[in-house]
């Protein structure tokens, strides 16, 4: 299983309400803007195809607002001696 956190600030521009908006009008509190919390958690399954060769694939759930499958591949040189 994959656990990460953490924080940042979104920048750009964004449809709003009919009209495109700086983001950081949205995050903001005062005049300074905020940081958004980031998690993420995921369930993962790796397979080992050859010496130091593997294939994981992994899917969870996201915080702001993401969900997706991943499949990477993972080579280690030296990972057969």
């Amino acid at each position: 299983m994959h656990v990460g956190g953490g924080a940042g600030w979104y920048r750009g521009i964004v449809p709003w309400r009919g009209e495109d908006i700086d983001v950081s009008e949205l995050l903001t509190v005062g005049n300074r803007s905020i940081p958004i919390p980031i998690f993420r958690a995921e369930f993962a399954v790796g397979v080992t195809v050859a010496p130091g060769l593997k294939i994981i694939g992994s899917g969870g759930y996201g915080f702001p607002g993401n969900r997706r499958p991943t499949v990477s591949v993972a080579y280690f040189p030296l990972g057969g001696r």
